[in-house]
C-alpha cells in the first residue's frame, strides 16, 4: 500500500472495529464493509486482505459484493 501512497494515489483503510492498528494506510474509517460511508463511484480499486471468511454468511458476502461495486468507478 505504501507503494501506492507514494506514486500519489490515496489510500483509505476501513476497519470495522476502532481498536484496530494503522497498518494499511494513514487515514482509517470504522464503517461495515456492507454499509460504506462512501458515495457511489469514489474509489478506482478495493483490496480485501483476510477478510472474505469474517462474513457470517452468503448472503452478507452478496451484499458486500454489492456495496464494493457501488463505491466502484466504473
Amino acid at each position: 500500500m505504501k507503494l501506492i501512497e507514494r506514486a500519489g494515489s490515496q489510500v483509505i483503510g476501513l476497519e470495522r472495529c476502532s481498536s484496530m492498528g494503522n497498518a494499511v494506510s494513514q487515514e482509517r474509517v470504522v464503517a461495515d464493509a456492507i454499509q460504506l460511508p462512501f458515495r457511489d463511484e469514489t474509489f478506482d480499486a478495493v483490496v480485501m486482505v483476510a477478510v472474505w471468511h469474517h462474513f457470517a454468511s452468503t448472503d452478507r458476502r452478496k451484499q458486500c459484493l454489492l456495496e464494493l461495486s457501488r463505491v466502484l468507478w466504473p
